[in-house]
This record gives structure tokens, sequence and C-alpha cells, in this order.
């Protein structure tokens, strides 16, 4: 279908108020609240005769509305707001929770592969001498306490009769059992 001259001028008059009233209604609070709040007040209610039998309100209709309207979220100044962007104090709370998903994902990811280097490593002897170092065999390779372990970014922070406890910079421990098929 093709436009004429006209009718496309309407289209962009009509967009343009659409805008105008999107504006109006997000950022500078036009709403029937405001328009409300703006009213005059509301005119006491008016008693039914004596004997005809209706009770007697005790507030408006209005004020019971008024009573019944859930109290709204307080409204941002145009101060708080960016056209373009969430206010400030939302976008905090978004970039809060954007931080914490990235974290757990993170702490997922070295928890698998401290799983996996669990599954490579091999703690096949431990040797604690009384007047010397504690040293473990992990995959053929002889260890003394806070070494590296090769190929990995954990060191050796603690050995014990049965289990040698390996750490990574974040934190991060992982415990290797002597199996019961190692060599003693």
């Amino acid at each position: 279908m093709k436009l004429s001259k006209n009718n496309k001028m309407y289209v962009a008059v009509l967009g343009l108020g659409v805008l105008a009233l999107g504006v109006d209604r997000l950022f500078l609070g036009g709403g029937p609240a405001e328009a409300m709040a703006d009213a005059p007040a509301a005119l006491p209610a008016r008693s039914a005769p004596a004997g005809s039998g209706h009770a007697q309100p005790t507030q408006s209709v209005a004020d019971q509305l008024d009573g019944l309207m859930v109290v709204a979220p307080p409204r941002l100044e145009l101060s708080d707001a960016d056209a373009f962007g969430l206010p400030p104090a939302l976008a905090s709370a978004v970039e809060e929770e954007i931080r914490r998903q990235a974290e757990a994902r993170d702490r997922a990811a070295r928890e698998r592969e401290a799983e996996e280097l669990v599954r490579s490593l091999r703690l096949t002897a431990v040797r604690i001498p009384r007047d010397g170092t504690a040293q473990a065999l992990i995959n053929g390779r002889l260890l003394s306490l806070n070494a590296e372990v090769p190929g990995t970014a954990f060191r050796l922070v603690e050995i014990t009769k049965d289990e040698a406890i390996l750490e990574a910079v974040g934190g991060t421990r992982i415990t290797l059992s002597l199996r019961p098929d190692a060599a003693p």
C-alpha cells in the first residue's frame, strides 16, 4: 500500500504524539494519580434521611477507594533517571546481581577444574621424617611442602600420613588420598 503525502504526515504526527505521551508517563510523572492529587478534596458524605432504612456511610467513596489502593513505590525524580539508562539505584542492583552470577560461574568452573585435577593426580607415597621436611610422591614426582605441583596452579600446603592437601591461589583446596592400590 502506498501512502500519500498527507497520510505520511498524519502517521508522523501520530508517532510524535505517542512518543510525547510515553515521555510524559515515564519521565514527567503524568498520570491519573497525579491528576487526582490536584483535584479538589472530596465533599463530606451525606447521611441518609432518618428512618429510610439505609445505613449511614462513615466515609466518602473516594476515601474508601483511597484506603483500598495499594501503595505505589515512590516515583523517580528527573535527576534520578537517565533517558537512556536505568536509575542509579536500579543500576547498582543490576550490577550487583551480574557480579554475583559471575562469581558463582567462576566458583563452579574452579570446582570442576579441581575435580578434574583430583582425577588426574595420584598420590602414591607420603614421607614424614621426624627431623626433616615432609614429602609426597604425586604423579611420580617427589614434592616438599609449599612446592608447586607441576602442570597445575596448585601448591602442596599440608601432608598427613595418608593425605596431601593442595591449594590454588584463589583458595580452592583439594585433598589427594593414598589409594589402596598404591605402593607403600
